[in-house]
């Protein structure tokens, strides 16, 4: 029994309810760290193990599929994509590990995702993406690597998760494109992850998006062989004027007839005349009876 005239006894037990306190706190601690690992919520997250490169409303596309197994959602999910690559300045400058950053394909121009269902991840290969020039043939001595990095918030502890992955040129598959895996049955969606990194071949060409871009201009342009349109040469068209030729040139070959018939002017003048004429004879007649009517 512990009384006042223990001094000792109540040291002992004030140092043991400190103690107590502590272990308890380190303990609770440890489990909670434990079950709330960012790392263990980011396992939950897969990545598909090849990228694509498929024609996706006529442009050249880099794709990948990620998912989350857990019916948690991640809030606030960013998807940010870098290829990293060895680079050359001008100068000559040698840049072993240069981080060049990709813009995610997304109608609000952000790299925000909702990972409600897996989803495909595409960035097109346009002018200014780093992978502009890429092509079937140089892929694979492409000296490149493409980092994703997907950040979120876990909806359960409020910890921010980042989850990681990769692809080289062996990993990046062109002409390929991801099966479907999400069904509808009886008014729910069903999602087939044993399909998950599936892919199948696509009819696609094999050059870069900047060599289509210079063809598809070149086809638009026209024929390449020189074709001279209408209005480079202009052609005699009567009464002094010119009109504008296909391609003809002002030689000493014989005029070309007018693109209207003379005799059409000549006809309004000779009618114009015929008029003049009937109101002069109608101004006399007027006259005369003028005259009539006074002598009267």
């Amino acid at each position: 029994m512990v009384t006042e005239e223990c001094p000792l006894a109540i040291t002992v037990l004030i140092v043991q309810n400190i103690l107590g306190l502590i272990i308890n706190a380190v303990m609770l601690g440890c489990v909670f760290m434990k079950t709330a690992q960012a790392n263990r919520r980011a396992e939950t997250l897969i990545f598909s193990r090849n990228a694509v490169i498929a024609s996706r409303n006529g442009r050249p596309t880099f794709m990948f599929r990620v998912g989350d197994l857990r019916k948690s959602m991640i809030i606030s999910a960013t998807v940010q994509l870098q290829v990293i690559r060895r680079t050359v300045t001008a100068e000559g400058e040698v840049t072993p590990v240069c981080q060049l950053d990709i813009q995610v394909e997304n109608p609000l121009r952000s790299n925000g995702i909702f990972l409600v269902s897996p989803l495909v991840v595409s960035h097109t290969l346009e002018r200014g993406s780093p992978l502009y020039e890429l092509s079937a043939q140089t892929l694979a001595s492409e000296d490149l690597e493409i980092l994703v990095i997907l950040e979120g918030v876990v909806e359960t502890t409020g910890i921010t998760m980042q989850a990681r992955t990769s692809y080289t040129p062996e990993e990046i598959q062109w002409g390929r494109r991801f099966v479907t895996i999400m069904t509808e049955e009886d008014g729910r969606y069903c999602v087939d992850y044993s399909k998950f990194g599936n892919t199948v071949p696509v009819k696609m060409s094999s050059l870069s998006a900047k060599e289509l871009d210079q063809t598809r201009g070149v086809q638009e342009g026209g024929s390449s062989e020189p074709v001279n349109p209408q209005g480079w040469g202009l052609v005699r068209a009567g009464r002094g004027g010119f009109r504008r030729g296909g391609g003809r040139a002002c030689d000493a070959s014989p005029a070309p007839q007018p693109r209207y018939d003379q005799s059409e002017p000549r006809e309004a003048e000779q009618r114009g005349r015929k008029k003049k004429v009937q109101l002069e004879v109608i101004g006399r007649q007027m006259d005369e009876d003028v005259l009539g009517e006074t002598s009267d």
